[in-house]
């Protein structure tokens, strides 16, 4: 037999210093007494007082105290395997919100293909901790990990691309950002699903925070938007129209390209994958599916060896005891002291 809680053997040293109280208390009653009836007398006058009746329910109270105690310490006998099943894994959705994303060689643009990616993956993954971070050079929090979905999708309709302070894009920072939301995680599987073209400010930064995420057993799932071949950068008015294509300081325009390489780099780092979103391909279900197998490998891998709970029968004796205790009277008075009295 072994005590989750024992630590809590300690209180078996209050059990003494209770009975002393009791003890003390007990004498002063029995002096205060005397001191009114002759002790001789007590059967006449106070028939019904029996101290070893109260003494006796003393002992049971104190005893069902000490077997309280025991079931406080959480005895366990007897060991099983069992199984843990998860409330639900912690995913987070990091979007590329730099202006590259507005390339339109996936229609109608990179970003409004992120965008529904991202709307079908949330709407599949109900019941589980989903997060927003948005990125561009710097990233930030749009959701922390929650399990409503709706208000993830609500803040997901309000992104749009420029919206953040600092221009570029930093896949390192998303990266960071992301770790530093997962410490507050409950336990489960940790994922990041970062849907960006790959555009980086620095790739050896974002490699190296995605293997500190792998130390923190963190899975990047990246999804690559755009194609290798790439196209010009829109530049449009208020309402949409084009009035030109983003240019780099030799007026040379600026062709924005695919960077599948680091993307496949960074998931291959966590052990995680890499998806190509195109024209003709959403990738938010094979996501969805991939997650599942994952979580259904994880449940199979979770036994653990536990001891089988037995504080429950010395709450059944602390129960007993006490009944025992209210059921017996302090003193009876019997047919021979009423005969005597009435003499």
């Amino acid at each position: 037999m072994k005590f989750a809680n024992f630590y809590l053997i300690y209180l078996f040293a209050l059990l003494p210093l209770i009975l002393f109280i009791w003890g003390i208390t007990s004498f002063l009653k029995k002096q205060n007494l005397k001191k009114l009836v002759q002790k001789n007398l007590w059967a006449r006058v106070i028939p019904e007082l029996s101290y070893a009746r109260k003494s006796f329910k003393a002992a049971l109270i104190l005893l069902a105290l000490a077997f309280l105690v025991l079931a406080m310490m959480r005895p366990q006998y007897g060991k099983y395997w069992q199984t843990v099943t998860r409330s639900g894994q912690n995913i987070i959705i990091a979007l590329d919100l730099s202006q590259s994303m507005l390339t339109e060689d996936v229609r109608p643009s990179r970003w409004q293909k992120a965008r529904q990616e991202t709307q079908m993956l949330s709407a599949n993954l109900e019941g589980e901790n989903i997060g927003l971070i948005a990125f561009a050079g710097q990233a930030f929090i749009q959701s922390p990990l929650t399990l409503d979905v709706g208000a993830v999708q609500m803040l997901l309709a309000d992104l749009e691309v420029n919206q953040l302070p600092t221009p570029g894009t930093s896949l390192g920072q998303a990266i960071k950002k992301a770790r530093a939301s997962f410490k507050a995680a409950p336990d489960g599987e940790k994922i990041l699903i970062l849907i960006t073209d790959g555009e980086n400010f620095n790739d050896n930064s974002a490699l190296n925070e995605a293997k500190k995420a792998a130390r923190e057993k963190i899975k990047i799932y990246t999804v690559g938007v755009g194609t290798k071949e790439g196209a010009p950068i829109p530049v449009r008015d208020e309402k949409g129209k084009l009035l030109n294509h983003k240019k780099d300081r030799k007026g040379q325009v600026v062709i924005s390209k695919l960077k599948i390489k680091l993307l496949k780099k960074l998931a291959q780092a966590t052990k995680g994958n890499f998806y190509l979103a195109t024209n003709n391909t959403w990738v938010s279900e094979q996501i969805y599916r991939d997650i599942l197998v994952l979580e259904k490998q994880k449940l199979a891998q979770k036994k653990y060896l536990n001891y089988k709970e037995q504080y429950q029968w010395f709450l059944i004796i602390v129960f007993l005891l006490l009944l025992l205790e209210f059921v017996i009277l302090d003193g009876k008075k019997s047919k021979k002291q009423d005969q005597e009295y009435n003499d």
